[in-house]
C-alpha cells in the first residue's frame, strides 16, 4: 500500500493484518512508504509484528513511483508468498503477472475525474482503468456499493466488502442517553475530497430544525482554518 502511517483506509489495512497475524497466526509482509503525507499519523507500535519492507519515494509523481518499485519488489519475492495481495488507489502493482493467487482491493474508480483532480499527472489512473477488466486477479474486492457499482461500468465484477469496525475498540455505550444532545460526526482528514464543506452545510440546516443536535469534526488537514472558519459560525466542535 502506497501510505500506512495515516489515514481511514491505511488504519483498516494494519487492523486487517494485524488480526490475519495475531489471530490467525499467518504471517504477513508490507511493501510501503516509510513517512507520511497525510497530515496524521497512528501508533504503529502495537504492529510490529507485521514485517514491513520501505520503498522511499523523493519524487513529485510519488503515488506512481511507488507502484512501479513496489511491482519490481513483488516480481522477486512474488514465490515467497502463498497470496499477494494488492491494495491500490489509483494505480496497480500487476501482481497476478507473477503469482497464481492473487487479490486486489480497489478503493475508487477515479475515470476521468482523474483529470481534474492531478492534472497531467490523472493520465496514468485513467489508462489504468482502461485494464482493470483484463487484470487477472483471481479476487477484486471493492470498498463501496458505488466502487462496485463503477467497476462493473468499466466490466469488472467485485466482491463487495465495506470498512469495518473492531467491535474490541468501538462498544456501544450503556449509558442512559434519554434527554441528551445526539452527536453526529464525520471521521476523515481535511481536504477537498473529503467533502466536510457538505458536512457543515447540511448540519446549518438540521439546527435549524433541531436543538438537540451536536456536531463533531475530529481530524487534521490541509483545509482545516477554513472548515473551522465556517463551523465555528454554527458552533460544530473541531
Amino acid at each position: 500500500m502506497r501510505n500506512i502511517w495515516g489515514g481511514g483506509a491505511p488504519g483498516r489495512f494494519w487492523e486487517i493484518h494485524n488480526f490475519l497475524v495475531t489471530a490467525k497466526k499467518i504471517n504477513v509482509t508490507l511493501l510501503a512508504t516509510p513517512d507520511s503525507s497525510t497530515y496524521q499519523k497512528f501508533d504503529v507500535k502495537k504492529f510490529q509484528h507485521v514485517k514491513v519492507i520501505p520503498i522511499r519515494i523523493q519524487n513529485f509523481f510519488p503515488d506512481y513511483l511507488f507502484y512501479i518499485k513496489a511491482a519490481k519488489i513483488v516480481r522477486k519475492i512474488a514465490r515467497n508468498f502463498d497470496i499477494v495481495h494488492d491494495d491500490f488507489s489509483p494505480i496497480a502493482p500487476y501482481s497476478f503477472l507473477w503469482h497464481p493467487n492473487t487479490m486486489a482491493t480497489i478503493h475508487e474508480v477515479f475515470r476521468k475525474n482523474a483529470l481534474s483532480r492531478y492534472g497531467a499527472a490523472g493520465l496514468a489512473p485513467v489508462v489504468n482503468e482502461a485494464f482493470y477488466r483484463k487484470m487477472k486477479y483471481r479476487t477484486i474486492i471493492s470498498c463501496s456499493p458505488s466502487t462496485e457499482k463503477e467497476l462493473k461500468k468499466l466490466g469488472v465484477n467485485s466482491m463487495m466488502i465495506p470498512p469495518g469496525v473492531n467491535p474490541k475498540v468501538y462498544v456501544p455505550s450503556q449509558k442512559n442517553s434519554e434527554g441528551k444532545k445526539i452527536v453526529i460526526t464525520m471521521i476523515a482528514r481535511f481536504t477537498p475530497i473529503k467533502g466536510h464543506i457538505y458536512f457543515v452545510q447540511i448540519a446549518k440546516k438540521l439546527l435549524k430544525e433541531y436543538e438537540n443536535l451536536k456536531f463533531i469534526l475530529p481530524s487534521t488537514g490541509p483545509i482545516l482554518p477554513k472548515i473551522k472558519e465556517l463551523s465555528q459560525k454554527i458552533k460544530i466542535e473541531n
